[in-house]
């Protein structure tokens, strides 16, 4: 927030019209509206302050003031509300206070003032939402009607979109969703499908198609549950119970046997090591007393000589 300073003040006040009350033109400017962005003396002012709920009128000298607030009474002002009014052929001398601010006209104005803003901020989705407001510009019949309770269509549409900040992955999905929704409401969309699917049931419920269909998924259950009951019956039987029992016993009398070939195997085995064990120390043997026997004639064969 913050408060405007005496060149700030002289800033706004400099711009086209802004240097003039707007309702009786005196130089003595001290006050603005919004969201309308209009210049007021301190007597008018207080005319508005009376007169309606939806503005608010802040001094400029000493009131606080938003950064947007700031920028709307830029872009906004006495000159181009004026300007707009005589589009509308809305007399500026009306002391009926209501026809140049309580019409679709002004509403209109006001959320075309907000979406410019919002749009200058790169807020999400602002540059569509304002193409939709300028195709949505009320006619010379609707702008200088009144709205008094009718709900301000323009400015809910503004609001229906949120800021950068505020908009997270699925918060966009969701606003994106809501508007898909929204205008398919607006085209008929929504109802021509509830009509289609009511339609389609109701024919459905007249030919016993939707009875055929559920007695069928019931038949389906039973036939299933028919098949896991009769399964376990079966299995529970003696003979079933028996097969089993000598299916057990072939089984077993097979890892018996596996196991038994198994031991035999390995004690061939063994005794064959053995065997080759036995002949090589008698081939040792055999060696040794070869060599020495030969030491013996060797021996023999020296002495004689």
């Amino acid at each position: 927030m913050i408060t405007f300073s005496d060149d700030r003040v002289k800033s706004l006040l400099s711009l086209p019209g802004n240097n003039k009350c707007l309702e009786c033109e005196s130089t003595s400017v001290e006050w603005v509206s919004f969201p309308t962005t209009i210049f007021l003396c301190s007597a008018c002012g207080r005319k508005h302050k009376s007169f309606s709920n939806n503005e608010i009128i802040k001094s400029l000298s000493i009131s606080e003031f938003t950064q947007k607030e700031e920028e709307k009474l830029k872009i906004g002002g006495n000159d181009r509300y004026l300007s707009f009014l005589k589009e509308y052929n809305i007399s500026l001398t009306e002391p009926n206070i209501e026809s140049k601010y309580l019409t679709f006209a002004t509403a209109y104005y006001n959320a075309l003032i907000e979406a410019e803003i919002n749009k200058n901020n790169n807020v999400s989705g602002s540059e569509e939402t304002l193409n939709k407001l300028i195709g949505q510009k009320p006619s010379n019949e609707l702008g200088p009607q009144i709205m008094e309770d009718s709900p301000n269509i323009y400015m809910e549409l503004i609001n229906s979109i949120p800021s950068n900040k505020d908009m997270g992955f699925g918060g966009f999905f969701g606003f994106i969703g809501n508007q898909i929704y929204n205008a398919a409401e607006q085209l008929g969309i929504n109802k021509a499908y509830d009509d289609a699917k009511n339609a389609v049931d109701s024919k459905m419920n007249e030919y016993g198609i939707k009875e055929a269909i559920g007695k069928g998924v019931d038949y389906a259950k039973s036939a299933g549950q028919y098949v896991v009951d009769k399964g376990m019956e079966i299995a529970s039987t003696p003979m079933v119970q028996g097969a089993v029992s000598k299916v057990k016993e072939g089984v077993n009398y097979v890892n018996e046997s596996a196991s038994s070939m198994l031991s035999n195997i390995t004690g061939k085995t063994e005794n064959n090591n053995n065997l080759e064990n036995n002949n090589q120390q008698e081939n040792n043997l055999d060696f040794l007393n070869d060599n020495n026997n030969q030491s013996v004639y060797q021996q023999l064969n020296h002495d004689q000589m």
